[in-house]
This record gives structure tokens, sequence and C-alpha cells, in this order.
């Protein structure tokens, strides 16, 4: 596999949509990296000042115990360094009123979480074609 182009952060408290992506995204053969952050707590401090995490792209589930999606797109945008960084919704949740305010809030975008391996794999091709063989677009 080639060395990643771009990196993704998965925020998502679900250990089994995390591997179902991670085994799509090596079946589509990406060359994506991928590293995981397990709630939200966490993914504010990855990214936020001093942290480890400088990604091209977050992957975000909306709907997490403790720190929701909703307070670390907060926290991404109110962070002047990662205030232009890429952030997905990527959730279970197919209510408008989440949608809405995942936009509000200032996500890139709301992506349902797919059903099976199928849309699983057509998703990871989606995301390799746009985030990682063309390069992360400038943030």
């Amino acid at each position: 596999m080639p060395s990643p182009s771009a990196s993704f952060l998965v925020v998502d408290d679900n250990e089994d949509d995390i591997e179902l992506l991670r085994i799509a995204m090596r079946r589509c053969g990406s060359a994506c990296g991928i590293s995981v952050a397990t709630n939200g707590a966490d993914a504010i401090r990855r990214l936020g000042p001093g942290g480890d995490d400088r990604p091209d792209l977050v992957l975000l589930d909306w709907k997490m115990p403790g720190v929701s999606g909703a307070e670390v797109l907060r926290a991404i945008r109110e962070n002047p360094a990662m205030r232009g960084l890429p952030v997905l919704v990527f959730s279970s949740s197919s209510a408008p009123d989440d949608i809405r305010a995942a936009h509000a809030l200032g996500a890139t975008g709301y992506l349902p979480k797919p059903a099976d391996m199928s849309e699983y794999l057509r998703l990871a091709q989606a995301l390799d074609d746009r985030w990682c063989r063309r390069g992360a677009p400038p943030g």
C-alpha cells in the first residue's frame, strides 16, 4: 500500500462501525491513514492546542455519550488553527434536526452510516476518491 496521502480522524464510540470502515478502506485500496478517537473528549484533546492529531479530514459521529459530536464540532470551529478543517458528520441519525444542527455548527457534510458492507465499500471508495487520491483540499 502506498504511503498515506491524507489522514482521517474517525471519532466514534461504536467499535463495529470503526472496524467496518477500516475494512472497507483497505478493500478499496485506500491510500489514507486512519486514526481513531473513541469518544468526544479524546477527539477534543487530540485536536486542540498542543494536541497530537492534525488530520486532513474528521469523520465525526453525532450521537455519542458524554461529549457529543455537536460539542466536538463546536470545539473544532472555535479553534482558529482548526477552523477550516473539513468535518463530515458520520451518523446513524437521519433526523432533519440533527442534519440542520450539524450544518449550523459548520459541518462540511453529513453522511448517514451505511447499513451493510456493500454500502461501506461505496462510502470508502467515495472518501478515497475525494480525499485521498486527489489529496486533501486546502483547509
